[in-house]
This record gives C-alpha cells, structure tokens and sequence, in this order.
C-alpha cells in the first residue's frame, strides 16, 4: 500500500506539471526509498518510476539535458535488471525518445553515440515486443524508427513512419503518443525547411495534447506555434544528424 501510494504521488506531481497546475522544474537528484521498505526489487522499481516521471516531464517540456541525463541514468536501470516485460515499455520509449532529442542538440560525439546506443536497443527492445503485444507496441516502434531515419537523414523513410507511427496510435486511442508523434513530424519537416507540412503537424499535436488535458504543455506548445506562424521559428530547431 505504501509503494503504491508513492508511485500515485509521483505521477499526481507528474499531471500536475502537464496540466499547468505546476511549474516544471528540474531537480537531478536521486529517488531514496522510504525507510520501511524491505524488498530490494521493489525498491528498485519504485526509484525507476520517479526517475522515469521526471523523464517525462523533461522529455515533453523540451529540456534536452536533463531528458538526456534521466534517460541514461533510466537506461542504466533498464539493463542492471535485465527487464524485458512490457512494464517497462513506457520507460524504454521515452528514454528513446530522449536520447534522439540530445543527438540533435549536441555534436559531443561521446554524448551522441552514448545515446544513439541507447536510441538502438529501445528499437530492438520493441522489436521484440512487438511479437507478443503489437496493439500497445507499434505506435512506439514506428516512433523511434522515425527518430532514427530523421537522425540519419533518411527522409522518405522517416516520413514515411512518422506517418504510420500517428496513425497506429490513433487507431488505438494512445493520445500521448498521436501528441509526440505528430510534434516530432513537425520538428522534422520544419528542420528540412518544410514549413508549410510541418504547420499540420504541429496544430495536430497541440489538439492531442488538449484532448489529453495536458493543458500545462498545450499552452507551451501554442507559444512555439504562434512564433511559427510569425517566422520567427526556423530550421535551428533542429540541427545535427548522425553519421
């Protein structure tokens, strides 16, 4: 009772930041267990699910380092246990995710391929468990193969899965992942130049977003539009690619 009251307290804080009901902010700080608790695997589940809500709130905010350090530090987590349940779908996606974001903002090239390694096993972890569970998979997978092209500047596929990407998640009523699905393909199209396709994307995502009652990100987002729309955000949004 007492894990799962911290876990409801983590992602109430988590909506709460979503839902503009909270300010986001980052803390890079580790997630002790309360005293009482006596299950080492537990424990470790519990310090993975605060450290993947900040993931998440950092991913969706657009604050690249500190995605880029929760994502490593949940990676790491990932593979010390070895998991390979759909449990930990969610997390693997946005570490991903996360990592994609920050190989697009640096040219460290030990950031970058320290993160594209993350980037690659996310996909062959959904690889995998697309075989058992496609309905709650999919979406993810088409996702983080349209990261990877558009990292690799392989646009005709990235599109291309971008495209199959939203529409799985639709099907499946995933809003989050129509929100991030369509955001990305706006970023992507807007950082080939491509202004008037990016434009659609972005306006889908912002009605996701809103559909999701993630109002705190909505409004963040119709911010970023209206400099859009004004020519005042370009292809700088996005930069390096990855060889």
């Amino acid at each position: 009772q007492d894990m799962a009251l911290g876990w409801m307290e983590s992602i109430q804080t988590t909506l709460k930041v979503l839902m503009g009901e909270a300010p986001y902010s980052f803390v890079d700080e580790s997630c002790p267990a309360k005293e009482g608790r006596k299950d080492s695997e537990t424990k470790h589940m519990y310090a993975l699910v605060q450290l993947y809500n900040k993931m998440f709130v950092s991913y969706i905010f657009q604050d690249v380092g500190a995605g880029g350090i929760l994502a490593k530090r949940c990676w790491e987590q990932l593979l010390k246990k070895d998991y390979e349940s759909q449990e930990c779908s969610d997390v693997a996606f946005i570490c991903g995710l996360a990592s994609a974001a920050v190989m697009r903002r640096t040219n460290d090239r030990r950031e970058r391929t320290t993160h594209n390694k993350i980037l690659k096993g996310a996909v062959k972890k959904f690889r995998s468990w697309s075989k058992t569970s496609p309905r709650s998979t999919y979406s993810k997978l088409f996702l983080l193969q349209a990261e990877e092209a558009s990292l690799r500047h392989q646009d005709s596929r990235a599109a291309g899965k971008y495209l199959v990407a939203i529409a799985t998640a639709e099907s499946v009523g995933f809003l989050y992942e129509v929100a991030i699905g369509n955001e990305n393909a706006g970023r992507f199209y807007l950082s080939r130049g491509k202004k008037d396709v990016a434009v659609p994307y972005y306006t889908k995502a912002l009605e996701a977003y809103n559909k999701a009652k993630a109002t705190g990100k909505a409004k963040n987002l119709r911010q970023e539009l209206d400099l859009l729309h004004e020519g005042m955000l370009g292809a700088s949004v996005l930069s390096f690619s990855f060889e």
